[in-house]
């Protein structure tokens, strides 16, 4: 086999066209999706005509991603941000997953509003539901370690389009083991994505609950701001440069400042050190409370022909009790 097709989502595609049927149950209708972990098809159960989706990588005995995200799906069965495992296995030169499908994620989302960005309504609830969804990952003793928009999607079908499910566990770290936190290693290759990690990851240092957090800040700072100081163009190191010298306004702008104080909180931890999740959800919901946000306002994929989104800034704990007044 050629070395040079490992990584190359041309040659799977061309291992997998639409058409082809996986041990005598999944027809595959079409290409969904490639990335840096493997190529993913919406398939077909030919017993039932259900869809699915199915990721594949090139079989290889080092061939751990899939692997590994089987393992952790099959551990998040009881979580509602997860798709749903329903089978893996190998098919000629491929391995293949097949999970619930899922919709458009919260990058493309974004993009398709008038100005690529989400008012602050919309990114407090995804706050919320984002980290319930990383809340669930870290209670099974799993690290993400690539948390960005891109691994966040909403439902498949209408009813469940509000619904937020946590993707790609290619790279997780299974940091509880026999009930025990796992050491830290005391070097680690870099991986992730550079635009929303934590300087622990630019450091090389083992990564912890509280990274996968701070990538979410930076995450809802990008959704609400539409972009961050560093750009994708920037080099692993010029990233880390700007995340280091970047004020809390420069990345956040005018988030409320609870955010901010979240980040800086965040960013003083060590190893083993624990996330108040309950806290920080009171937080975003005391913030709603004070912008009269609720959960059945629309999300912003869900209006047609709204004006472009101009943010205001929100009024703080003390001005909202003059407000009050």
């Amino acid at each position: 086999m050629c070395t040079e097709h490992v990584a190359s989502p041309e040659y799977l595609i061309t291992l997998m066209q639409p058409g082809t049927v996986v041990n005598e149950r999944w027809n595959v209708l079409k290409l969904l999706g490639t990335g840096s972990f493997g190529v993913v098809f919406k398939v077909e159960d030919v017993n039932d005509k259900s869809n699915y989706a199915m990721k594949i990588e090139l079989a290889a005995e080092d061939s751990l991603v899939l692997r590994t995200e089987s393992f952790v799906l099959k551990k998040m069965r009881n979580s509602s941000h997860f798709c749903q495992f329903i089978e893996n296995g190998v098919h000629g030169k491929v391995n293949y997953l097949v999970m619930s499908l899922v919709g458009s994620n919260l990058s493309d989302l974004r993009r398709t509003t008038r100005n690529k960005r989400f008012s602050i309504s919309t990114v407090l609830r995804l706050a919320i539901s984002c980290l319930e969804a990383i809340k669930d990952l870290h209670d099974a003793g799993f690290i993400h370690r690539d948390i960005k928009p891109a691994n966040f999607c909403i439902g498949a079908i209408p009813e469940h389009r509000n619904y937020i499910y946590l993707l790609d566990f290619g790279i997780v770290r299974q940091y509880i083991v026999d009930k025990r936190v796992r050491p830290p290693r005391m070097s680690v290759e870099y991986g992730g994505t550079a635009r929303y990690s934590s300087l622990n990851a630019h450091h090389g240092r083992e990564m912890y609950t509280y990274d996968d957090v701070i990538a979410l800040l930076f995450t809802l700072a990008e959704l609400y701001k539409g972009e961050l100081p560093w750009k994708v163009t920037d080099t692993v190191k010029e990233t880390e440069r700007l995340k280091n010298r970047c004020s809390l306004d420069d990345i956040f702008g005018d988030l409320p400042d609870e955010i901010k104080r979240m980040y800086t909180s965040l960013m003083k931890k060590k190893y083993g050190d624990l996330v108040d999740y309950a806290g920080m959800r009171k937080q975003f919901q005391s913030i709603m409370e004070r912008m009269n946000i609720t959960e059945k306002d629309p999300y912003d994929w869900e209006k047609v022909d709204e004006p472009a989104i101009q943010h205001e800034k929100s009024p703080k704990a003390d001005e909202q009790e003059q407000v009050a007044h």
